[in-house]
């Protein structure tokens, strides 16, 4: 872009009042595939936290074929979503003996088998990553999936960096590119705040940093020129644009943490515009 194409900031509150506008023209720009990716009928895999699942219910009233894997906010870090992928396809090798054990005892095989059928099937996998920090066992630095709460003192809760982020994304594309070589993957980043911190005192600033460090991470990871990788910014919507109008969080339940269902459904609603072909009328 040169410096006579800049884009500008929004200059007036005004221009907020027509939400969709603002997006369309101040977000959007840049992630709108130039073909579309896909079409009624065709299966689309979420993967990932409560946001994600708002995204499958969403989906699914426009005759989208949704298939929905539930990874709950506090673990949905990008090395949890890796390990999940590499059990699903038998990398155990690949994974700390405690988190297998964890894999195991928490989570059912016929999750894992229904994640492969999922991938397999779908013409498109919508990955949403939703935080940075991460448990660490402070006598080996692995990253463990699950703590033992009696013993705290023996883990460490860290925020992790851009790099470490971007191996364990790029790890997941090999995986699932080795199931379904098509695989349209779509990545977000979640709006959804961090809800406990252990290492700043404010979960605020704590939330802050993660989001920032995926935001960062999925940039870099788009500058590698991928085939078939998008971004979807879901986040920017909400946390940029969202506090230019009323409030975004817990209009549904007053709960803060809750994206609103009515700035859900614009969200879908543009998502399908961009990236659903002409058979959704």
């Amino acid at each position: 872009m040169s410096v006579k194409n800049f884009i500008a900031y929004p200059k007036s509150t005004k221009e907020f009042h027509d939400i969709k506008e603002v997006i369309s023209k101040y977000v959007l720009p840049g992630f709108i595939p130039e073909n579309k990716i896909f079409g009624a009928g065709d299966y689309v895999m979420t993967h990932g936290s409560c946001f994600a699942h708002n995204l499958a219910e969403a989906l699914g009233s426009y005759n989208v074929e949704v298939i929905h894997f539930n990874v709950k906010e506090y673990i949905n870090t990008t090395y949890a979503n890796k390990v999940f992928f590499q059990y699903a396809t038998g990398y155990e090798n690949s994974i700390h003996q405690r988190n297998l054990e964890t894999l195991k005892n928490k989570f059912s095989q016929a999750l894992f088998k229904n994640l492969i059928d999922g991938i397999k099937l779908s013409k498109v996998l919508i990955l949403t990553v939703g935080v940075a920090p991460c448990w660490f066992e402070k006598s080996t630095g692995n990253v463990v999936l699950d703590i033992d709460k009696k013993n705290l003192n023996n883990y460490e809760f860290k925020t992790t960096d851009v790099g470490w982020n971007v191996k364990n994304l790029l790890e997941i594309i090999k995986i699932v590119r080795e199931i379904n070589p098509k695989l349209h993957i779509i990545l977000t980043v979640s709006p959804v705040p961090l809800n406990k911190s252990f290492d700043m005192e404010s979960t605020v600033v704590t939330d802050c940093v993660s989001k920032s460090v995926l935001r960062v991470t999925v940039h870099t990871l788009l500058k590698l020129g991928i085939a078939n990788l998008n971004y979807w910014p879901s986040f920017e919507i909400v946390r940029w644009i969202g506090s230019h109008i009323d409030p975004v969080y817990g209009n549904d339940d007053d709960h803060p943490r809750h994206v609103s269902r009515d700035l859900v459904a614009i969200i879908v609603d543009l998502f399908i515009n961009g990236f659903g072909d002409d058979t959704f009328g």
